[in-house]
């Protein structure tokens, strides 16, 4: 009865695993893998997000970068994954979906990066 819908499903998964890029999230962390490369990130140890916009020509390629103390994880809209990152994003961090979307919706003529949110350090 449901054999349409279990099809589907196994037609996004491959299509996930055939992506070039990838993103995948969970409650405590986010990964991302390109090509060869994976870096993961948990959620409380972000300490900047930044977004940007690059025209290139055809198209333009939005982004994100999330940094912690030691590396960063650029994603970007093309990642297989972007929508759900997207949306945990917004659920850890309500404040930045406004600027975030300003970014997003931006000229497409013009390159913008913007740091969206920064960890307030304690001494």
């Amino acid at each position: 009865m449901f054999g349409w819908f279990y099809d589907l499903l196994n037609r996004l998964d491959l299509r996930r695993e055939r992506a070039k890029a990838v993103v995948n999230i969970n409650q405590l962390s986010f990964t991302s893998r390109r090509g060869r490369t994976t870096k993961s990130m948990r959620w409380n140890e972000v300490r900047q997000i930044d977004a940007g916009r690059t025209p290139t020509g055809l198209v333009e390629v939005f982004y994100a970068v999330l940094s912690d103390e030691h590396d960063s994880i650029l994603v970007d809209d093309y990642y297989a994954g972007f929508a759900e990152f997207q949306t945990a994003v917004f659920e850890h961090w309500p404040e930045i979906e406004t600027p975030w979307a300003r970014v997003f919706k931006g000229s497409p003529d013009v390159e913008e990066y913007v740091t969206l949110w920064k960890r307030r350090e304690c001494y």
